[in-house]
């Protein structure tokens, strides 16, 4: 597995199951796992007992991913959201917005550390009130497959609705055991109207008298599922779902449909009616629609389209896939939460230096020899590794020694001079950033991005204006014109518990000097590595820092 593309741990935890994610930027799917955990099947067992039911099975499907990918950010919909579930996660009313379900995450700890962010339902109110849990999520991502309508793009307070993306309706329908089909314009659901039509059909079949001649087999007979379709549409139809379902029993006893032939009829005449009581509840809502988004079960949604297209409406009919995969995702980012500076991550580097105070500088490495580079420093003992981005393809070589070295060895970038390119470090599994000046704009970009930030200074003033500005530490530059004694006289003046590090013409002999002065670290260059150097010299190299390092610091071996 590779750690450093994780950006998001996504599940869907329904009734019955669970379906857990590993999604890459973009959410992109990187690895899924279905498990029979869903919220009615574990034990409740009281209050106390349901929570640890619920750690367990979240251990199950995710915990080693976590422990892989330390503060990678969790977001969760479905019934675990629920009054029966993990954590309740209170309904919002319709009319809501995406954004509206992005800024109302309900949050529970696993015993990991990890927070579980949980989607909330929607709840339409009135004489005959209706809800939903996941289907919310299954929308989101619907809509992401549209291309134009960005849940990303800023939406003015005042108008919730732009004109750009609120002119034409999208109906969105959700087949599956209670099928819900939504009205959105924009980014706001407006309407649902929910059907019972998958419940219905199993308990058709399994609990009736139309269940002992019928027999369900893995095909899909199209001509008896379009049988049954048409008869919704038909004069004969008009008497309503509990007088039609009657015609499976007959229809199999005059010989007009084998056992197999029926259940497919009866998927048609329940479907059929479903979408012709759709339209006499509002035929707007399927005329009117700019577009139509089916999501769900694959073969299902097919079989909806396929009625939909005998109704009338095959223009402008799409399959969306992936769609709860696609929603946490676009809710994750709506929510910040995988900008978001991770729990822990933010002090990487100085965990990392605080075991071994030595930052390596790998100044023009190439991504052939960063993995091999990477092996022989972190054997010597380092446990901080920078990357400068001009050298030949930095991001590739930052995730070879994402992916390469442990947990406990901190992977960065330097010479990092813009926001952008702070994203960019973040995206390629960098943790710090390192700067050669002070810019202010910089330090609150990495910051933002959950990256500590390690800014240039040469004089007092620069440091000062540095932590003014968020720093987390202060790289001393150029360490050897400023010396040791400047170094102290820093100390003076900045406020205790300032880490700086020294870095510019550092020595294991002048090392100790900076030391006595107050050194936190020390970032080592060219005396470390250079291009063309062989592991076995970077590494002989790595040991006599480490050595020199540990007599000045009092480290023992």
């Amino acid at each position: 597995m590779r750690a450093s593309e994780t950006r998001l741990l996504a599940v869907d935890w329904g009734t019955t199951s669970l379906r857990a994610h590993r999604l890459a930027e973009g959410g992109a799917v990187l690895e899924t796992r279905e498990l029979p955990l869903g919220v009615a099947r574990i034990a409740p067992g009281g209050p106390e007992g349901s929570a640890r039911g619920f750690e367990k099975a979240f251990e199950e499907a995710c915990g080693d991913w976590g422990r892989a990918c330390p503060g990678v950010p969790v977001i969760a919909c479905g019934m675990v959201g629920s009054a029966q579930g993990w954590r309740e996660a209170a309904y919002l009313d319709v009319p809501a917005s995406l954004d509206d379900l992005a800024g109302a995450l309900t949050t529970v700890e696993a015993a990991s550390g990890a927070a579980v962010h949980i989607v909330p339902g929607l709840i339409e109110r009135g004489r005959l009130p209706g809800v939903m849990r996941g289907e919310e999520t299954q929308i989101a991502g619907a809509l992401a497959s549209l291309g134009p309508v960005d849940m990303d793009d800023a939406v003015d307070a005042d108008d919730p609705e732009p004109a750009s993306v609120s002119d034409s309706a999208t109906l969105v329908g959700l087949p599956g055991t209670h099928s819900k089909w939504v009205q959105v314009r924009g980014r706001r659901i407006v309407h649902f109207d929910t059907f019972m039509t998958g419940e219905v059909y199993e308990a058709l079949c399994a609990h009736t008298l139309l269940g002992r001649t019928l027999r369900r087999a893995g095909g899909w007979d199209r001509e008896a599922f379009d049988r049954g379709s048409q008869v919704a549409r038909s004069p004969e139809g008009r008497a309503g779902v509990l007088s039609t379902i009657f015609s499976t029993r007959t229809l199999g006893l005059t010989g007009a449909l084998s056992p197999e032939a029926q259940a497919d009829y009866l998927s048609g005449l329940l479907i059929g009616h479903e979408v012709q009581a759709l339209e006499e509840l509002d035929r707007h809502a399927l005329d009117g629609a700019g577009r139509i988004l089916l999501a769900g079960n694959l073969a299902l949604c097919r079989r909806y389209r396929r009625v939909l297209a005998s109704a009338g409406h095959s223009a402008g009919v799409a399959i969306a896939e992936q769609a709860a995969e696609r929603g946490l995702w676009r809710l994750a980012r709506a929510a910040r939460l995988i900008d978001a500076p991770a729990a822990g991550t933010r002090r990487r580097l100085r965990q990392a230096l605080s075991r071994c105070g030595l930052l390596a500088i790998l100044r023009g490495v190439q991504p052939r020899e960063a993995r091999e580079v990477g092996a022989a420093l972190h054997a010597a003992g380092f446990r901080a590794i920078e990357v400068p981005l001009n050298s030949p393809e930095p991001l590739a070589s930052i995730r070879l020694l994402r992916d390469a070295l442990p947990a406990d060895c901190a992977i960065g970038a330097g010479t990092v001079m813009t926001p952008a390119q702070v994203d960019e470090v973040r995206r390629a599994g960098g943790e710090f950033i390192v700067m050669p000046h002070s810019d202010a704009s910089v330090i609150r970009a990495a910051r933002a991005a959950g990256l500590e930030v390690a800014p240039g200074a040469a004089t007092i003033t620069e440091a000062i204006a540095a932590l003014g500005a968020g720093a987390d530490l202060v790289k001393m530059f150029p360490a050897d014109q400023l010396g040791a004694a400047t170094l102290a006289a820093w100390r003076a003046v900045l406020p205790a518990g300032t880490l700086v590090v020294p870095v510019g013409g550092i020595t294991p002999s002048n090392l100790a000097s900076f030391v006595a002065a107050g050194a936190a670290g020390f970032g080592l260059g060219s005396a470390l590595y250079r291009p063309g150097r062989s592991p076995a010299e970077i590494a002989a190299a790595a040991a006599t820092f480490v050595t020199a390092w540990r007599a000045a610091a009092g480290r023992g071996q």
